[in-house]
């Protein structure tokens, strides 16, 4: 049967003669944010701790020499804390190691974020020049026009072209990108968008894409990008539904930001015609580099 002591007795010698043990930094964190004491028996030399709890009772248990562990199971929100604490700086180190890696190995794949012939007219000219990489159009034109644009006017295979149309923003044409990448290993993307485009497209991939280990490479149309503006505000939202979406996938996000199964067949078999008239038959691609300096 266990026998009766104070809180405070040596659990070795049973000795009264203890004393306080927070000499060490660490020792003096782990008491803050676990809610336990070190202490030290100047009679026999035994170094030990109390749970908070056990303190302020009376009794514990003969023999029971405490760690760590109990004062972790007994206060799960420490238990968490110190999980985050241990766990987010090492995927952060992780995920920066695989972009290092990932920007050292060629392209995977091209991928258009957002549509409209001049950015798709600038990605058939890439496919030209990468002419094992797919092409993902996220968002684009329909799929006649992209017909017109990779095969029948620049001889891009058709069978390169990979057409998804259920994103309706920035945000959702980065999260339905994600399942056309290799993700086994480092990956590195071309996104094709415009100047205008590039700031939250930049942002929002770091966190979707980059939270997956995919690089990006821009390569970048003259233009305004959104009619809706770019704004700060607007990013920083954007910002958090992306962490949510990372954590909670599609259905974090309100449904505006796709089209329905319906639209997106719309969408993708609207006629037309000669969809480049107007345009230029050739746009000069950016780096990104020129636009982030």
């Amino acid at each position: 049967m266990a026998r009766r002591t104070n809180a405070r007795d040596c659990p070795n010698c049973r000795s009264h003669k203890v004393n306080y043990r927070h000499r060490k930094p660490w020792e003096r964190f782990l008491a803050a944010t676990l809610s336990f004491q070190y202490f030290k028996c100047s009679n026999c030399g035994e170094n030990f701790t109390r749970t908070n709890a056990q303190l302020t009772g009376t009794l514990i248990t003969e023999d029971a020499k405490d760690t760590i562990l109990l004062p972790l199971i007994g206060r799960p929100r420490n238990l968490v804390l110190l999980a985050l604490a241990i766990f987010l700086p090492t995927w952060l180190a992780w995920r920066f190691l695989q972009l290092q890696l990932a920007m050292a190995e060629p392209p995977s794949a091209i991928a258009v974020i957002g549509g409209g012939p001049p950015r798709e007219i600038a990605a058939a000219q890439l496919a030209q020049k990468y002419p094992d990489l797919p092409v993902i159009v996220l968002g684009g034109s329909s799929l006649g026009c992209l017909n017109q644009i990779f095969f029948q006017e620049r001889k891009v295979a058709w069978q390169r072209v990979i057409a998804d149309y259920r994103s309706a923003s920035t945000l959702t044409n980065l999260t339905t990108l994600l399942p056309y990448l290799k993700l086994d290993r480092p990956s590195k993307v071309i996104v094709v968008t415009d100047t205008g485009g590039w700031s939250r497209a930049k942002t929002l991939g770091s966190v979707i894409l980059g939270g997956h280990g995919v690089a990006m490479v821009p390569a970048l149309v003259d233009g305004e990008g959104s009619s809706r503006g770019e704004s700060t505000p607007k990013i920083v939202a954007e910002v958090f539904l992306a962490i949510g979406w990372t954590l909670f996938g599609d259905a974090s996000l309100p449904s505006g930001f796709f089209n329905s199964n319906y639209m997106a067949e719309v969408v993708a078999n609207t006629p037309s015609g000669n969809c480049t008239k107007g345009y230029n038959n050739f746009y000069p691609v950016l780096d990104g580099s020129e636009i982030d300096r």
